[in-house]
Parts: structure tokens; C-alpha cells; sequence
């Protein structure tokens, strides 16, 4: 980072052209192609001939109160590499600066700017950083002039510091993109993996795509697309580089070696889940076998006998046909019941008839049914809760067994 004195005057880096325009793309692995590619700004050094960063440029544009014409200088000179170059069959995403947009008209004449280079509105999408423009009339109004000439809208940064997701419902983005902060910890944090998967799921019921930012390895791909995420971008795929030298061939050529290694990550997801489900099935066939010889006053014994010797089962208990719990919650020998006022395992009696693995049963009419994992209110664990009717050995009333087991 540069410090105050060594920060170059914003003017002379314009003029004399010393603001050169990078280019890193953004690509679809599941159509292996590139997608787009965002612009990023660079200065060069008049003492070292040294690359500028993009925030020293800016921490320097606001010292010198020279915001607006730094960001208009940058937003005409990617503009104009993006043509120059031949990358209209990408789309150009650019930072946009909303103060700076709404002043002197800054937006007719990006416009102008967009038509004089031949370049297609629907090409351009405007990142819009969530912290910017507390105005939310500006912001509409902004939103709706660049959207009626046919200009995409994406929301940056998301999930990085106070993310402000009431900004989204205003702005209707057709694109997210989720910081490379969450990013980087996928594969390695579940909960952040949780968090990543719920903004994909915004994303789609919204209707927007999602990019995934600062993807630098492999492990982190694989789980961004198999948690949803539209596009990469990051350094695995290819690094920011000089627009008079962008190489998108190596960048498909990335994007499709990580095409074939989502395919085998995805086989290998498969049959692991086709184990998975197996195994809940041999689970749920061994206590039946016994549960169908038995009557409703055996059940607690019965089930207890396969749960206290098989590791993978937390507790398992039983409802009847209304849902009512009709054993004792009956843990694991490994497993000690918690005693929080939050977590405790229900007792004869509990209604479980508004439960997933009960009213979906019912409702589906199948004979099992297997949840999502969710955190079990009997342990505060995360778990599963496999599900099936059957009948008690007088083959008179039907019940539901109930087994969660351990989800990783």
C-alpha cells in the first residue's frame, strides 16, 4: 500500500495516460465457456513504473477530491479497451461509482459513451458495490434509466462486511456476486458452505445469476458448483491481466479442465449418496423386521435393542397414525441425552404431526422418506431423520418410525 506521500497526482496519471485497464474473466464451467470478463484499473507509477493498485488509486482520487474523474476516466477507458480489443461476445463488467453517476449526467453520457463504441447495452453489466448510495431515490432512479436502454445490473461484494440485502429488493439485480471472503473458505467451513448455498438459492428465486469471486482452488470450484453458483472468477481460472495481452484461450482452457473435474466430482457425489441412501435403507429394514413381529407395548424394547448398537443412529422413537408420539426418545449407549432448556428429547405424547418427516410421509404417500439435514431439537446435532410406515405384529394400526442419524 502506498503511503500519503508517495501517492501520484490523479490529473497527471490521466494525463499522460498512465491508467491502463486489466482484464479477468468470469466463466461458465457447466457450458465451458467464457462468459465475460471484468475491468479492473491499474495505475503505473511515474517514479517506478510500477503497477498502482486499484484501491491506492482510489484512497489517492479521494484525498485529492478527484473521485469523479478518476472514476469516469476509468469508466471510458475500459469501455474502450473492452471494443478495441474484440470482446463483445463476452460480457464487460464495470464498477460503477452511484455518486459519481448521478452528477453532471454522468449516466447519459455512458450511454452515449456505449453507443459511440457499437457496443450492445445488454453487454454491460454495472457492479454496484452494496455500500454505495444511501439515496434509495437516486438509486431507483439510476437503476431505472440504465435498465430501460437494456444495461445489466449486478450487486458486488455480497456477504463482505454489513452486506445490505434490503439494497437487492430495490435494485432487482440480474446478477449476485458473492465476495471472495466466503469464497475462500468454501471446502474447508461448512457453515460458511451454508451460507454460500442460501445466497445461490436467493439468487435463483430471484432470478439472478451468481458469481462465484476469488476461487483459487480447486476444492473451492467443486463446492461453489455443487452448491449452485452460475460462474467463477478468480485466479484458478486466470489471473487479472493487461487488456493489449489477455489470454481468454488459457482461460477456456481452464474452464474446461474444471468441467472435467466437476464431472468426476459429481460421480463421485452420486455414488455416494446411492451408498448413502443404501445403507439408511438396511438401517431402516433391520428395525422393521423386528418391529413387524412386535406389539405397540414391545416397540421401546425392540428399537432400543438396534439403536444402543449401531453408531451411526443418534435416537430413534415411534408415532402412530396421528402423529403422537407413542415411545420414549431412545438414544445411542454412546449418545448422553442433553439436558439444555433449547435442546431435550420429546417424551410420550409429544404431536410431531406438523414435522417434515411425518406430514411429507402422509402427504407423499410413501412408505419412507429421508430429510434435509437440520439441527435435531432431541440433541442440538445435526442430523437426519429417516421416516417409515409400517404396521405392528397384530398387522392392525399403522405407526411411523422415526431414526435420526448422524449427518456430517
Amino acid at each position: 500500500m502506498l503511503q500519503a506521500y508517495e501517492l501520484p497526482s490523479i490529473a497527471s496519471l490521466i494525463e499522460t495516460r498512465s491508467l491502463r485497464t486489466f482484464f479477468q474473466p468470469i466463466v461458465s464451467v457447466r457450458m465451458k465457456r467464457v462468459a465475460g470478463v471484468e475491468a479492473l484499473l491499474r495505475g503505473v507509477h511515474p517514479d517506478t513504473g510500477e503497477f498502482i493498485s486499484p484501491k491506492d488509486l482510489f484512497d489517492a482520487a479521494i484525498i485529492q477530491e478527484k473521485s469523479h474523474v478518476l472514476d469516469r476516466a476509468a469508466m471510458k477507458l475500459s469501455l474502450t479497451e473492452y471494443a478495441r480489443r474484440g470482446l463483445t461476445d463476452q460480457l464487460l463488467f464495470v464498477n460503477v461509482d452511484l455518486d459519481t453517476m448521478q452528477a453532471d449526467g454522468r449516466t447519459d453520457e455512458l450511454l452515449r459513451h456505449i453507443g459511440a463504441l457499437n457496443i450492445a447495452p445488454g453487454s454491460i453489466v454495472i457492479e454496484l458495490v452494496e455500500n454505495q448510495c444511501e439515496d434509495q431515490d437516486r438509486l431507483h432512479n439510476f437503476v431505472a434509466r440504465v435498465r430501460e436502454h437494456g444495461v445489466l445490473l449486478a450487486v458486488d461484494d455480497i456477504g463482505a462486511g454489513h452486506s445490505n440485502l434490503e439494497r437487492i429488493s430495490l435494485i432487482r439485480p440480474d446478477i449476485l456476486k458473492i465476495d471472495r471472503s466466503l469464497c475462500s473458505k468454501l471446502g474447508s467451513d461448512r457453515c460458511t458452505e451454508e451460507v454460500f448455498s442460501a445466497l445461490v438459492n436467493l439468487g435463483r428465486r430471484i432470478g439472478s445469476l451468481v458469481v462465484a469471486e476469488g476461487i483459487e482452488t480447486r476444492a473451492q470450484a467443486m463446492v461453489a458448483l455443487e452448491r449452485g453458483a452460475d460462474l467463477l472468477q478468480g485466479y484458478l481460472i486466470l489471473k487479472p491481466q493487461p487488456s493489449e495481452s489477455i489470454d481468454l484461450q488459457q482461460a477456456q482452457q481452464a474452464t474446461s479442465q474444471l468441467a472435467g473435474h466437476f464431472r468426476q466430482h459429481m460421480t463421485q457425489a452420486i455414488n455416494h449418496s446411492k451408498i448413502e441412501r443404501r445403507m439408511h435403507n438396511i438401517l431402516l429394514d433391520t428395525v422393521l423386521c423386528e418391529l413387524a413381529q412386535a406389539e405397540q407395548n414391545a416397540f421401546a424394547g425392540t428399537v432400543a435393542q438396534t439403536v444402543r448398537s449401531h453408531p451411526d443412529i443418534e435416537c430413534a422413537y415411534i408415532l402412530d397414525q396421528r402423529g403422537q408420539q407413542v415411545t420414549d426418545t431412545i438414544f445411542n449407549a454412546h449418545e448422553a441425552p442433553p439436558t439444555s432448556l433449547m435442546f431435550r428429547p420429546a417424551d410420550v405424547g409429544a404431536d410431531h404431526s406438523l414435522k417434515e418427516y411425518y406430514h411429507n410421509l402422509l402427504d407423499q404417500e410413501a412408505t419412507r422418506y429421508v430429510t434435509a439435514p437440520y439441527v435435531s431439537l432431541a440433541s442440538g446435532h445435526m442430523c437426519r431423520t429417516l421416516s417409515a410406515m409400517f404396521r405392528d405384529g397384530t398387522n392392525e394400526k399403522m405407526f411411523v418410525l422415526c431414526v435420526d442419524v448422524k449427518a456430517a
